[in-house]
C-alpha cells in the first residue's frame, strides 16, 4: 500500500471515530431528527423528570421496598394527608350547649319620630285609626268591616270607658297624635289618618272611602 492510500484509510477511520463520539450523546427520536440523550436511555434529556433531592430521613416505607415523602414524620405519606382548611384556624368561642344568635338592629335613621311612634303600636303608615266609644248608643262598626273588605287597614282605638260621655284618650293618642284627636264634647266615631294626622268625624261611607284612599297614599309626617 502506498503512502497516499494509507493516508486516505487513516483519514476515513478518524472520521468514523469522530462521528461515533459526536453522535453517541444524541438520540434519534424521529427519522433524521435528534435530541440530546447523555444517559443513553432513549429519552430526550429535556423530557425526563427532574431529579428531586430528598432527605432519606424524611422517607416513610409504607410497603416493603416502597417509600414516600413524610416530612412531618407521622408515619403517613404527605400526599395522602388531608389539607388543612383555613376555617380550622378560626377561633370558636361558642360552647357546645349554647348557640348565640346575633340580632340585627334595624336602621331607623331615616324614619320620622311619628313613624317610630306608630311602629311601637304595630301600626303601618296609611292605616285608619277608628276611634269609637262603647257608650255611644248609635255605635255601628259596619263601615269598619266594609273598609277592611275593600283592602284598607283599620286600627280600633277605644275612647273613654263604658260610662256615658267619658273621653279618656288611649296611650296611642297621647303619644302619637297629641293635639290632633278630639278631647271631649263630640259624638264618636272619629277617624284619623295614621300618616298625616288628618281627621274626619262621623262621615258617611262614601266620604270615608275617599278619606281612606287619600290616607293610603299620604306621606308620613
Amino acid at each position: 500500500m502506498d503512502k497516499q492510500s494509507l493516508f486516505v484509510v487513516l483519514f476515513l477511520s478518524s472520521l468514523v471515530v469522530l462521528s461515533g463520539c459526536t453522535f453517541s450523546n444524541y438520540y434519534e427520536f424521529e427519522e433524521g431528527v435528534f435530541c440530546l440523550d447523555k444517559d443513553k436511555d432513549e429519552l430526550c434529556d429535556k423530557d425526563e423528570p427532574e431529579e428531586l433531592e430528598i432527605d432519606p430521613k424524611k422517607l416513610f416505607e409504607f410497603e416493603e421496598g416502597k417509600f414516600c415523602v413524610d416530612a412531618n414524620d407521622n408515619k403517613k405519606c404527605d400526599d395522602e394527608e388531608p389539607k388543612e382548611s383555613i376555617t380550622s384556624k378560626a377561633v370558636d368561642n361558642s360552647t357546645k350547649d349554647e348557640i348565640v344568635e346575633v340580632e340585627e338592629i334595624p336602621d331607623n335613621s331615616e324614619k320620622t319620630d311619628h313613624e317610630l311612634c306608630l311602629e311601637k303600636y304595630d301600626i303601618t303608615p296609611g292605616t285608619l285609626i277608628y276611634r269609637y266609644s262603647s257608650w255611644n248608643p248609635f255605635k255601628n262598626d259596619s263601615f269598619v268591616n266594609d273598609l277592611k273588605e275593600a283592602g284598607y287597614d283599620v286600627y280600633k282605638d277605644k275612647i273613654g270607658t263604658d260610662v256615658m260621655e267619658t273621653y279618656d284618650a288611649s296611650d296611642l293618642m297621647k303619644e302619637c297624635f297629641a293635639g290632633k284627636y278630639s278631647v271631649k264634647d263630640f259624638l264618636p266615631p272619629e277617624y284619623i289618618c295614621s300618616s298625616n294626622n288628618d281627621v274626619i268625624k262621623d262621615p258617611n261611607y262614601s266620604d270615608l272611602r275617599v278619606f281612606a284612599e287619600d290616607c293610603k297614599d299620604a306621606n308620613v309626617i
